[in-house]
């Protein structure tokens, strides 16, 4: 989550860039080097969410029967080890 804020960040940083210097048209060096690197933003961005979420946890299909149960029970355990640790360091 951290690399995409960061990734949306960059691209509002340089639409502004690339606005200011287009309104400044003394340096045209400048106006070129922000657009160029504006292009590149989008396309590493483009390509890093049409690829979708890295780390995705394995599903269990609907015919495993008992391992998709399994599977469920072992999410909800965690998740309630996970919250009595929450409600422990939160003191309530």
């Amino acid at each position: 989550m951290l690399s995409n804020g960061l990734l949306l960040g960059g691209l509002f940083t340089l639409v502004y860039a690339v606005g200011n210097s287009f309104t400044n048209s003394q340096n045209v060096l400048r106006f070129s080097v922000i657009t160029v690197a504006l292009a590149v933003t989008v396309a590493v961005g483009w390509l890093k969410f049409r690829q979708g979420p890295t780390a995705t946890p394995a599903m269990a299909t609907a015919g495993d029967g008992d391992s998709a149960t399994a599977s469920l029970d072992h999410r909800v355990s965690n998740l309630e080890r996970q919250i009595e640790a929450l409600r422990k360091a939160l003191g309530s």
